[in-house]
C-alpha cells in the first residue's frame, strides 16, 4: 500500500487525522502569529532583528489553504477563511507595480508594513471587482 497522506489519515482515523489537523494549525498560530490586529503571520521564527515584520504573500497564502482545508472538515473553523482573506487583502496594492496594474503585492503595502512593490498607499478595490 502506497505511503500517502491520504492513506496515512485513513490509517490514523478521522478523528485522529482531525485532532491532529487543529494542533498542527493551532501551533502555526503560537510562533508564527504577529497579534498586532493585522491577521497576518510573521516570515520566520525565531525572528531576527533585521526581518521584515510579516510574511510574504506567498507563504500567507499557504496560511489561508490551511483555513480553507480546516473548514471542510470542522465547522468550527467557518469563519477562518473569512479572517485570512481579510488579511490577505493587506497584499492588495492599487499602484501600478511590474504590470502596469493592480494587483497583490508580494509584501504587505505601506498601510500594514513597510510597502509592497511600489509602496504606494493601499486603497480596497471597489465591491464589483473583489471576489466572493
Amino acid at each position: 500500500m502506497p505511503t500517502t497522506s491520504a492513506a496515512a489519515a485513513e490509517r490514523l482515523g478521522p478523528a485522529r487525522a482531525l485532532t491532529r489537523a487543529v494542533a498542527a494549525y493551532s501551533a502555526l498560530w503560537r510562533p508564527f502569529g504577529t497579534n498586532d490586529g493585522s491577521g497576518l503571520v510573521r516570515e520566520q521564527v525565531p525572528v531576527a532583528a533585521d526581518d521584515k515584520p510579516y510574511s510574504y504573500e506567498w507563504p500567507y497564502s499557504q496560511v489561508h489553504i490551511a483555513a480553507l482545508d480546516l473548514t471542510a472538515v470542522d465547522a468550527a473553523y467557518e469563519s477562518e477563511p473569512a479572517e485570512r482573506t481579510k488579511a490577505q487583502e493587506h497584499f492588495w496594492h492599487v499602484g501600478k507595480g511590474t504590470t502596469g496594474c493592480p494587483g497583490y503585492a508580494s509584501y504587505p503595502v505601506v498601510a500594514c508594513g513597510e510597502g509592497g512593490e511600489g509602496g504606494a498607499a493601499p486603497r480596497r478595490r471597489p465591491a464589483h471587482d473583489r471576489a466572493s
